[in-house]
């Protein structure tokens, strides 16, 4: 099956309130459709070990929790983006690096290829000024 385009969102949290945080996160994505989440992750700062990337379901808060699935870490976040994304984390604050489809676009590849027109490029402007972020180029 194949996915995309992909989105990487990464959201920090105080570390008291972080599985607050991965369910107020988590159920409102999962619920709504035109979203799906292919792979979450906890980024942890630990003074010994340093950063490092945990499973939802292994944290003992999430532990059978339905938003955090034991299958739903499925290896697509590259290690270039949870280094990226450790600059955020410390001991008192962890990170929720969560990996999106957007499905609304395969519902519209469909109309717009009747019209021979093709989607040729999606890009995520975020709410920081000057910051212009690529998400995918469709072939």
């Amino acid at each position: 099956m194949a996915l995309g385009p992909l989105e990487l969102l990464v959201l920090t949290f105080p570390a008291d309130r972080f599985d607050e945080g991965v369910r107020a996160t988590l159920d409102p994505l999962s619920i709504g459709g035109e979203m799906r989440i292919v792979d979450a992750l906890a980024l942890c700062g630990d003074p010994l070990r340093g950063t490092r990337a945990v499973e939802l379901s292994d944290r003992p808060a999430l532990r059978g929790d339905p938003v955090a699935p034991a299958g739903l870490a499925t290896g697509l976040i590259r290690e270039s983006d949870l280094h990226e994304a450790a600059a955020l984390v410390d001991t008192r604050t962890l990170a929720l690096v969560v990996l999106l489809e957007h499905r609304w676009v395969h519902d519209l590849a469909g109309p717009v290829a009747a019209s021979r027109g093709t989607i040729v490029g999606l890009t995520h402007i975020s709410g920081l000024p000057g910051r212009v972020r690529r998400l995918a180029t469709v072939h």
